[in-house]
């Protein structure tokens, strides 16, 4: 794709081919730290559907312990 031309229309340029995606959905690990616990919970089952491993820290202390402890690929923060 030519990222000069390229326009919304023509999907994301962050898009990963489905068999890429659905591989590191599967194998890859998503720290979520977020002190609502009801929010914590629709995301954290809103990803592992998708087939992602879910960790979730209340605060910002357990979060960062947990970060060390897992090395997550991804941390959502609030």
């Amino acid at each position: 794709m030519n990222l000069s031309t390229f326009s919304p229309a023509q999907g994301s340029i962050w898009e990963l081919p489905p068999r890429l995606a659905a591989s590191w959905a599967m194998t890859s690990h998503i720290l979520i730290v977020e002190d609502e616990a009801k929010l914590a919970r629709f995301i954290e089952l809103e990803l592992k559907y998708e087939g992602y491993r879910v960790s979730v820290a209340s605060d910002g202390v357990a979060g960062l312990a947990a970060a060390r402890e897992s090395y997550p690929d991804l941390v959502i923060l609030d």
